[in-house]
């Protein structure tokens, strides 16, 4: 079930017209916590259904989590490459989150516009921007890769490229293969 390319400009143009946060994040030069840490923080978030969720909670051999929120245009170019890791890999081999630091307010709009585009992995929220202040995110989309045995962090990617897209699903595939 592949998701229909939409027009990410025109998008987030009307977009900010009804009242969502549109913003653009500059990569600052110095490195942050988010490009340097070896294992991931469990970091607690909010679930869709306004339930506390934290990292070591996900029964998953693998974590992609990806901070991300619907006034990016990074981030709405990265869902069609997260709904295809979601279909092909089981739950149980591969676990999918969008953390979103910006858009708990208007939850319940975005997440139905997030559906609409072919969401289908968990939105959760990081209301208060904790989890964005742990991991000293400073740029969006950022996606780190999670080994939950050891909670090794095996790829991380800051951005959205369709190198960053080859790249990953490259590594997952050959991660997760037979």
């Amino acid at each position: 079930n592949d998701s229909v390319p939409f027009d990410a400009n025109n998008y987030l143009i009307n977009l900010e017209k009804s009242g969502f946060k549109v913003q653009g994040y500059m990569r600052e030069e110095k490195k942050t916590k988010a490009d340097t840490m070896k294992y991931a923080l469990n970091w607690v978030a909010t679930k869709e259904d306004g339930k506390k969720i934290k990292l070591s909670d996900i029964n998953s051999d693998y974590i992609l989590f990806d901070f991300s929120y619907l006034g990016c245009y990074g981030c709405l170019k990265s869902i069609n490459m997260l709904s295809k890791l979601r279909t092909k890999y089981p739950e149980n081999l591969l676990h999918i989150a969008w953390i979103d630091p910006f858009d708990y307010e208007n939850r319940t709009e975005a997440l139905k516009k997030l559906k609409s585009f072919g969401v289908n992995f968990p939105v959760y929220f990081d209301i208060k921007k904790e989890v964005v202040k742990q991991y000293e995110v400073a740029s969006y989309p950022y996606s780190f890769l999670v080994y939950k045995k050891t909670g090794e962090i095996f790829q991380r990617y800051n951005g959205y490229s369709e190198q960053n897209e080859k790249e990953l699903l490259e590594y997952i595939d050959f991660m997760l293969k037979d």
